[in-house]
């Protein structure tokens, strides 16, 4: 975790050891403050949208989609 900004970062991996999967675990992204903004950029970049913004009651919301290369990823805001 970035000690001054609070946020977690990342990277994205190949090899062939790495298989895309709808199976596996599923990583969850914070886009807060509202995942729509997200959501409205998907299917323009290739994607599919597998689940729509949803609310999980006192949680927030959270909807689910599909990479370019087929693996499942979860999107959480709190609006």
């Amino acid at each position: 975790m970035n000690q001054t900004s609070g946020k977690a970062s990342g990277a994205i991996s190949e090899s062939p050891m790495h298989k895309p999967s709808k199976e596996g675990v599923v990583l969850y992204l914070n886009a807060n403050p509202n995942l729509e903004v997200a959501l409205n950029r998907v299917e323009a970049a290739g994607g599919h949208i597998a689940m729509q913004k949803t609310a999980i009651g006192p949680n927030g919301f959270m909807a689910m989609m599909m990479d370019t290369e087929g693996n499942l990823i979860g999107l959480h805001s709190n609006e």
